[in-house]
């Protein structure tokens, strides 16, 4: 009979419960990235100093073992085979962590939950520019998509850590190929795409250079992000992720949050540059102009913006 978990296992626990922690030899390693990063962040949870670090990082678990119990039956998308034992653990922890993430939004309906995720983790765009988005929509000048079926063009799907992309080839059916942001031509700053994060965790990315009628809103509708910027991957592998859209004016909390869900995708964060935007002039003559630069692995293992203790969750500097 599959366990019920009453509270948030430790990490030895969670490896016990999942068949990798083996009496007198110590713990095997997952071979499945999801379960790394979930073990990461139990631990994390259970070595927070505040509510506020523990009500985050819940939130990551919750997103994390969301994804894992979707995809249990698709081991392609969790990097290998799930034994019987880690579907049973699985199923477990996620009814739990829904469980606790539904009493600590006070609700256990579906829609007023996934509102509530985004309105305590997300960005919106603001009344402004809302109503800008509305008139330039109205008058032709803008796309909206409004429904999952017409923004699924733009929808990555990662495979052993690698980005892609369905494609149509000489108007064939949509087949999945490797993204690369370059081939795709896609070239909105510094040869990046436009992405957003809605709050399944489904990323989207496409951009033109001098494109007009895509905006960061465009994707969703001008519904709420769980992250938004603009990004850049070579041969499927992430290159560089970015917090810049005037739109939502993501902090470094969404951009963790990217960061997280990139994790669970297996992608090899050791190679991932974060970018924020900074206006003071030493970075006018940077290699990203006016971009400033952290290794991605600092970002998640510190939750902030690495070694700045003036605007620590911050992703744009005014100049001096």
């Amino acid at each position: 009979m599959p366990k019920e978990y009453k509270r948030l296992p430790t990490k030895d626990e969670w490896k016990r419960d999942l068949g990798l922690r083996i009496l007198f030899i110590g713990n095997k390693k997952s071979p499945n990235p999801p379960f790394i990063r979930l073990g990461k962040l139990i631990d994390l949870y259970h070595g927070a100093e505040s509510e506020a670090a523990r009500d985050e990082l819940m939130f990551h678990i919750y997103m994390q073992i969301n994804y894992i119990h979707k995809n249990l039956e698709k081991p392609e998308k969790l990097g290998g085979t799930i034994t019987t034992d880690q579907k049973e653990a699985a199923t477990s922890l996620y009814n739990f962590v829904g469980g606790a993430m539904a009493d600590f939004f006070n609700t256990r309906n579906a829609v007023e939950f996934k509102k509530a995720i985004l309105e305590h983790y997300g960005r919106s765009v603001d009344d402004h520019d809302k109503l800008v988005d509305q008139a330039a929509v109205a008058s032709g000048g803008m796309q909206y998509y409004t429904i999952e079926g017409q923004r699924r063009q733009f929808k990555l799907s990662f495979r052993n850590g690698k980005a892609h992309k369905k494609t149509s080839v000489n108007g064939g059916p949509p087949i999945l190929s490797v993204y690369d942001t370059q081939q795709a031509g896609d070239n909105i700053e510094h040869g990046g795409s436009l992405y957003v994060m809605d709050v399944k965790g489904h990323i989207y990315v496409s951009g033109k250079d001098g494109e007009v009628s895509l905006k960061h809103s465009s994707f969703l509708g001008g519904e709420a992000t769980l992250a938004a910027g603009t990004i850049r991957f070579e041969n499927g592998q992430l290159i560089w992720i970015s917090g810049r859209s005037g739109h939502y004016r993501p902090t470094v909390a969404q951009i963790v949050t990217a960061l997280e869900r990139f994790s669970s995708y297996g992608v090899k964060m050791d190679r991932v540059t974060v970018y924020r935007e900074n206006f003071n002039e030493a970075f006018k003559v940077a290699k990203l102009k006016y971009f400033e630069g952290c290794a991605a692995k600092d970002m998640l293992k510190e939750r902030q913006w690495p070694g700045d203790s003036v605007n620590p969750k911050s992703m744009h500097i005014s100049p001096e």
